[in-house]
């Protein structure tokens, strides 16, 4: 079961249990180096920390859409 305000339980849940592979990326206030590491370790495709400028969240969607907008397995 996944708990409501758990984006890495989530993550994973979609990952591996439904096994979606559809762009997810973190918003969150934890910006440390091992918050993004841990984001992306559950799975997410990138990381966006707050608070955040227009152009972080444009560069992430740009980038994801140049890997083709799937987490490559």
């Amino acid at each position: 079961m996944v708990r409501p305000g758990d984006g890495l339980q989530a993550t994973r849940h979609v990952r591996e249990v439904v096994g979606l592979q559809v762009p997810i990326v973190a918003v969150t206030a934890n910006a440390l180096d091992v918050d993004r590491v841990e984001c992306l370790a559950a799975g997410m495709d990138g990381h966006i920390a707050k608070p955040f400028s227009l152009d972080e969240v444009v560069a992430t969607v740009r980038g994801l859409l140049q890997q083709g907008g799937l987490r490559r397995s």
